[in-house]
Parts: structure tokens; sequence; C-alpha cells
């Protein structure tokens, strides 16, 4: 028997349902997303609009015996700083990002500043890098506490896997970052030599529109007062900073636990980090954006004489 006599025979039929499948598997995954935000990053650091480099995608990742993979991985060209790129693809009759301000953040704190993970050169070159909080620029015009998902239509209810996408984005970038931070533990990617802090920031990208709102401040909700409609003002955004609180699972296995005698400065050292969230059409623009004016000369949260 010939090997063409052996083979399957397609038909022209069963290669267009099999096309159209692979579309909606592809789809699904993300991966038109994903490429279309490398090519952004390329063009926008071609073109000197960005400092920011493309490393790679699909890196793999593990924390805490979960095994993951960054999206899309970018270098900084000047410094060692890391975007960690969770791309998202959002149903848009189901989807609409909503976030908001809370007026009470944490004690003796009215501002919101950059809290990002870095990776801490070892004084000894054999001990293994750890990982702290750290805190840049005042980003209080652009930073938000309050994350929601809601349906284009309050009339159609989102399909169970549409109703989490917002928190299921940020806790996976931040999974990504955490597993850079445990690959520079190990030895991978961590050039000991220069000793400057290694930043690993999470972003998300996501082709969900982004809607800010400002809501009252003076709601009395022990009368059973509701809110309504004229008292919440919204406008679209085109990227925004994300104060998430990440869940302890979601720690790199390297951190460094601050003790600090203020609960909440632990809190921010710790578990509180800054989720940049990028509508997708806008992000060549947020690589412009983002650079060192913005980061800033990056702190402890934690001071070590503390």
């Amino acid at each position: 028997m010939s090997d063409s006599a052996s083979r399957p025979a397609f038909s022209p039929y069963d290669i267009a349902a099999r096309t159209l499948h692979l579309k909606d598997v592809f789809d699904s995954h993300g991966f038109p997303l994903q490429q279309t935000v490398v090519r952004s990053a390329q063009a926008a650091f071609e073109q000197g609009r960005s400092r920011w480099i493309f490393e790679t995608t699909e890196l793999p990742v593990q924390v805490n015996d979960c095994d993951s993979r960054i999206d899309v991985l970018l270098r900084h060209a000047d410094h060692p700083h890391f975007l960690s790129i969770e791309c998202k693809r959002a149903n848009p009759a189901y989807c609409t990002w909503c976030f908001a301000k809370s007026r009470y953040i944490r004690r003796n704190r009215s501002r919101d500043y950059l809290f990002v993970d870095c990776g801490v050169a070892p004084h000894k070159i054999d001990t293994p890098m750890t990982s702290q909080g750290y805190m840049g620029e005042d980003i209080s015009s652009i930073a938000f506490h309050l994350g929601i998902s809601i349906a284009r239509d309050p009339q159609v209810n989102k399909p169970p896997k549409e109703r989490d996408d917002l928190e299921t984005a940020c806790s996976q970038a931040c999974l990504g970052t955490s597993g850079l931070l445990g690959l520079w533990g190990r030895g991978w990617g961590y050039n000991a030599a220069r000793r400057e802090l290694h930043a690993a920031i999470p972003c998300v990208v996501t082709t969900a529109p982004i809607l800010v709102c400002e809501l009252p401040l003076q709601l009395d909700t022990t009368s059973n007062e509701l809110l309504s409609s004229d008292q919440i003002g919204c406008r679209e955004s085109q990227w925004i900073a994300y104060q998430y609180p990440t869940s302890l699972s979601r720690r790199p296995s390297h951190h460094a636990f601050m003790n600090s005698t203020d609960m909440a400065v632990s809190l921010d050292a710790d578990f509180i980090r800054t989720v940049f969230v990028v509508q997708a059409h806008y992000f060549g623009s947020f690589l412009a954006w983002l650079g060192m004016d913005q980061l800033g000369d990056l702190r402890p949260i934690v001071p070590s004489n503390l």
C-alpha cells in the first residue's frame, strides 16, 4: 500500500470546519492578542517612543507548586526592570472592567504609590537572592482600589467563566512576577554583577473597555441609602494602576516578609502590588508613558532600620 493511499483524506468541508474550530481555539486562548502586544511593543521601541524591549513569550514559572506561564515579558533597555504581562481577551458583550477609588486606603496614608517586588542582590556571592516590596512614585492620579467586571447590558447574565475574568487576570499577572522572582532566586536570568534592583512589574493587557468611577464619599449606608446613577461619574480610561491585594499563595518563594511594627506598612510591603491594567488599543502609548520618571527611584517600603 502506498503512503498516499494510507493517509486520511480531508475534504474541503473537513478543512473548513477544522479551520473554524482552530480559529475559536486561538481566540479563546488569546493568541492573537499576545501577538498584537508583542508587535506593539516592538514598534514602540523601534520608533524610539519606548525603552521597553521584547524578551520572550510563554516563559514557564512556578510558585508554591503552581505552574504557569508569563504571556509576554518585556525588559527595560536601561535598567533591570521587567514587565510581566498577562493578555486577557474579553467578550465585549459581557465584560466591561470598572475601577473605583477608595477614600480610606490605609492608616496614615492618603496617597498612592507604585508598589512592586524587587530582587535584592545578596551580600555574598553564594547567597540566594531575596525579594522585597519596594515603592516608587506617587501614582494617586491613576490609582484605583476596587475592580469589578460587569456586563455591558444589565439585563444580560454573564456566563460563569466571564464573571471573575478581572480577578483571574490580575492574580495571574502577580503569579507571573512572583515566578520571575523565583527564577532569579535560583540564579536564572539574574545579573548579580549588576548591583541594581531587579524590579518585576505585573501588567494586564485586555480587550475589555475600561471605565473609572468617582463614588460619593459621604454616602450614609447606616440608613440603607442606595447609590443613584447620577452620583457615579464614569469615564473611559486607556490604562490605570490597580492597587491589588495579592494572596499568600501568590507570593514569591524567596520573599523576605518585613516585620514592621506598623501593620498597615507591612500590608503594603508584603501584599499590595500595583498591577497596570491597559486597554489593548493603547498599549504602545502606555509603554511610551511608562518611563523611569513614572517608576521613580525605588526604595524599600519598610526601611531596613525598622
